[in-house]
């Protein structure tokens, strides 16, 4: 039955080929994911980027604090039926990383995590950022998104590029050193990513 009712509530969904699985996003909550997302934070290939390896009272108002802010949107996005990965989409302009490029005001920015260690894989990688640009097309009035991975995540940025990211520059952040990527949504119409992978 849970599973059902997760099904009934997905935002977009892709069949991605490439994979032979069914891409789903719907919206993160609360109640619901913050278990999950604090056990995920636990992780030896998630804690050292995202610094949120906490107790769980911590962890619960940084959580309610993302949550409440209106310039971010949260999702979970699920391969089949399992959750595998949190994205948070926020809005450039109300963010820091607007000082480090030639930002539009339509600008989106990403942060994702892949829970399950298995799912850290390029084909992954590339088939939720495929959905997540599709996703973002349909539903945002934007002209780029922009992700910020850290230098050393040796997995995450050669599946950026292969999604068509593009180098902008190397950054020095307050809490690490990052490449800033950059994808054209506009561009998106004509590769197509809603249909193809």
């Amino acid at each position: 039955m849970k599973n059902d009712s997760v099904t009934q509530r997905f935002l977009y969904q892709r069949f991605a080929t490439e994979i032979n699985q069914m891409i789903s996003i719907r919206q993160m909550t609360f109640a619901e994911d913050l278990y999950l997302l604090h056990e995920w934070m636990q992780y030896r290939h998630i804690a050292p980027f995202w610094k949120l390896d906490i107790p769980l009272e911590e962890f619960k108002d940084y959580l309610d604090q993302s949550i409440q802010n209106p310039n971010r949107k949260h999702y979970m996005v699920y391969v089949d039926k399992q959750p595998i990965s949190y994205v948070m989409l926020y809005n450039v302009r109300a963010d820091h990383i607007r000082n480090y490029y030639d930002y539009d005001e339509r600008d989106l920015g990403a942060h994702f995590v892949i829970g399950p260690r298995y799912f850290l894989d390029k084909k992954y990688i590339k088939q939720i950022f495929n959905t997540i640009l599709s996703y973002t097309l349909q539903t945002f009035e934007s002209t780029k998104m922009v992700v910020e991975p850290d230098v050393r995540n040796r997995i995450v940025i050669p599946a950026l590029k292969e999604c068509g990211f593009q180098v902008v520059n190397r950054i020095q952040l307050p809490h690490k050193k990052a490449y800033l990527m950059v994808y054209p949504i506009k561009i998106i119409d004509q590769k197509g990513y809603s249909d193809v992978d």
